[in-house]
């Protein structure tokens, strides 16, 4: 494994920090979403809200450091802005509730405080980014028929996906509160990291020519597009 790779874990595990609240913050943990770990009045809200930035800036570094490697356009160039754009977001959105807690109403409308919308916004978009990245990556994987056990962690973890989709709209129409489902969804997103960035030096390193082929893969789903 590079180092690239095992910088990339390092982004994964500062994004899964959730875990840590059940220790720092019993009560919102038990009771709460992720999210409440880093409002202003809780404890350790430091821990929780620089981990999401560490994690911005550590993927980043993993992006600089693939992105620097690749000399043409291919999907692995577009997956590795999909994963970049997911950890500058999950950045944005932490920052971006540093004076504003709805719970405490110390942010009163949206109109006078946009802050919330771009917390919700950078929350969601970082989501899809992420999905976008596995999905991208997957076409990539068929194409270069990557070795089978690779291709089965990348199915699992996509399944893990599906999986969440199902789950959160048994929730929604049972009415169910339960924040397990959401610490699971905030494992998968970390696993979803590692598995970008495992692909993309795979694709990298392990034969010759790859990267040709995946550019000649990119070329055509554009021309298809522009049909």
């Amino acid at each position: 494994m590079s180092r690239v790779f095992w910088l990339g874990c390092l982004g994964a595990l500062l994004y899964s920090s959730w875990p840590l609240g059940y220790a720092l913050n019993p009560q919102v943990s038990h009771n709460e979403l992720a999210s409440m770990l880093e409002a202003p009045h809780q404890p350790f809200n430091w821990v929780f809200m620089g981990s999401d930035v560490l994690t911005g800036i550590v993927i980043s570094v993993v992006a600089y450091l693939q992105l620097s490697k690749i000399k043409t356009r291919n999907l692995a160039k577009y997956g590795i802005f999909f994963y970049w754009l997911f950890a500058a977001l999950v950045a944005l959105a932490a920052l971006s509730k540093i004076n504003c807690d709805p719970a405490l109403q110390q942010c009163g409308s949206l109109i006078r405080h946009p802050i919330i919308i771009v917390h919700g916004f950078a929350s969601i978009s970082s989501v899809v980014a992420l999905l976008a990245c596995m999905l991208l990556l997957t076409k990539a994987v068929y194409a270069q028929q990557v070795s089978g056990l690779i291709r089965l962690a990348h199915q699992v973890v996509l399944l893990a996906w599906l999986f969440f989709g199902v789950a959160s709209l048994i929730e929604l129409v049972f009415h169910i509160r339960n924040n397990a489902l959401q610490h699971y969804f905030i494992t998968i997103c970390g696993l979803s990291i590692v598995s970008c960035i495992f692909i993309i030096e795979y694709l990298q390193t392990d034969r010759p020519g790859r990267l040709n082929q995946t550019a000649a893969l990119a070329s055509k789903i554009k021309n298809a597009g522009g049909e």
